[in-house]
């Protein structure tokens, strides 16, 4: 039989932190924990719609691209002061040596 009055830390699947959070609450014997009412509680029951207006997705659409647009800006800043301080890095320094190289090897007389 159970005792109403037995502490709830002896309750199976009730660790030590739990009964801390108990304890905070008010909640020291087993006559507690089942006798404890919530305050307040959600109504579930009751579902809403969401529902946009135009306006509202044009705005977020809008606010999707202004965030693309920046993000775009911050990663041009970041690549151009990457290869100002590493100007190796450069993609253009490789194709200006590949350029340099077809003219090595290139035949004016075919044009």
């Amino acid at each position: 039989m159970l005792d109403l009055k037995q502490n709830v830390q002896y309750v199976k699947g009730i660790g030590p932190k739990r009964v801390k959070v108990l304890n905070s609450i008010g909640i020291y014997t087993l006559y507690d924990l089942i006798t404890y009412f919530p305050r307040d509680y959600e109504d579930r029951t009751k579902t809403k719609k969401i529902q946009y207006t135009f306006y509202e997705i044009i705005n977020l659409i809008e606010t999707i691209y202004l965030l693309l647009f920046l993000l775009q800006i911050v990663l041009l800043l970041a690549c151009f002061f990457l290869f100002q301080m590493k100007p190796n890095l450069h993609p253009c320094r490789n194709l200006k040596q590949i350029h340099s190289r077809k003219h090595k090897y290139h035949n004016s007389s075919y044009t």
